[in-house]
């Protein structure tokens, strides 16, 4: 609330002309006698979250068992650094095993890519049934998933 020049009392926004206490005209003194109004930040942040929908589990299984080798699953989490470990390691999982294959099984060597590229694709699906079916999972900005 602002204060009067004069008499130093405090005084409504309203009594802009004349100060009720001591009578002095214009007793603002130019000052600014606007208020901050503190809800508008709240209201605000309400607005934000009315726009944003909340990740769902379901989405989140879907990807795993899609593209969860792509790190995309990690990305609708919000969590940059996850996902990029999540492709380095689906790659280095893919390219080991498809030596591996290779060299190990001279039969195998057509189909050690496909092999090595399910067994990633299981692993994926197994990662999404654990994020599915734990009860309190948060994105990086710990909003629970529904």
């Amino acid at each position: 609330m602002p204060f009067c020049k004069n008499c130093h009392s405090r005084i409504s926004k309203f009594d802009k002309d004349i100060c009720p206490i001591c009578g002095v005209k214009e007793p603002l003194d130019g000052a600014d006698s606007d208020t901050l109004d503190i809800t508008t930040s709240i209201q605000n942040e309400t607005e934000v979250k009315k726009q944003s929908s909340p990740r769902k589990k379901k989405t989140l299984l879907l990807l795993f068992c899609l593209v969860g080798f792509s790190g995309a699953p990690f990305f609708y989490l919000k969590d940059e650094k996850k996902a990029y470990w999540s492709i380095a390691i689906n790659l280095a999982l893919i390219a080991a095993m498809t030596l591996i294959l290779t060299f190990a099984i001279p039969l195998f060597a057509v189909f050690s890519f496909l092999i090595a590229l399910g067994v990633s694709y299981l692993i994926n699906i197994i990662i999404g049934l654990v994020y599915f079916f734990l009860p309190s999972v948060k994105d990086k900005e710990g909003v629970y998933l529904s």
